[in-house]
């Protein structure tokens, strides 16, 4: 079984239980949630259970900072970015049955639109504003020394850089292993 860890940086923590019971925790290490508290934003530890993890940074960003705290706290294994407005789709966990530790899955993300519509975004473009964050899988090690932009597009300026450094550890799976939106649909 591979080790993996999650990523939640949270300003919507309404939608924590909802992504909660999308991760199946016999096969993960680590649910690291990191509580955005700039803006004047508090948070209540929501959980006892031995694989969550809650963080928090006050630190005014879309989520970077969140990002790169969780990234510093996971030492090994692979990390997942799962942000508060994805969850995982059951196809997931039995794709990561089958990463190897060198390498960087992407896979297709269904987004949830306005009137019950929905569309898919392949995860095999490693560019700025063309690949979401909860569409890739990275294990620590080739994440390196690596962090989070404070800017727009941050998650494909992210995996932009991955690829930059190692082209050739990128495996594109053509399924789907997240959905975004779909707690709030819009178009």
């Amino acid at each position: 079984m591979i080790e993996l860890s999650i990523i939640t940086p949270c300003s919507r923590p309404q939608n924590l239980e909802i992504l909660k019971k999308s991760i199946d925790f016999n096969k993960i290490k680590y649910w690291y949630i990191v509580y955005d508290t700039s803006k004047g934003r508090s948070f209540v530890k929501r959980y006892n259970h031995n694989k969550i993890i809650e963080l928090e940074v006050n630190q005014k960003c879309c989520g970077a900072p969140q990002r790169n705290l969780g990234i510093d706290a996971i030492k090994s294994g692979f990390v997942y970015m799962l942000d508060d407005d994805n969850i995982i789709h059951e196809n997931f966990w039995k794709l990561i049955e089958t990463f190897e530790i060198d390498k960087i899955y992407t896979f297709d993300q269904e987004r949830c639109l306005k009137d019950n519509k929905t569309s898919i975004l392949p995860g095999g473009n490693y560019k700025k504003c063309r690949i979401d964050t909860a569409q890739f899988v990275v294990p620590r090690d080739l994440i390196g020394d690596q962090r989070w932009n404070i800017s727009g597009c941050a998650d494909g300026i992210f995996i932009e850089e991955l690829h930059r450094r190692h082209p050739d550890k990128f495996v594109y799976i053509k399924e789907i292993g997240c959905w975004w939106n779909k707690l709030n649909p819009r178009g």
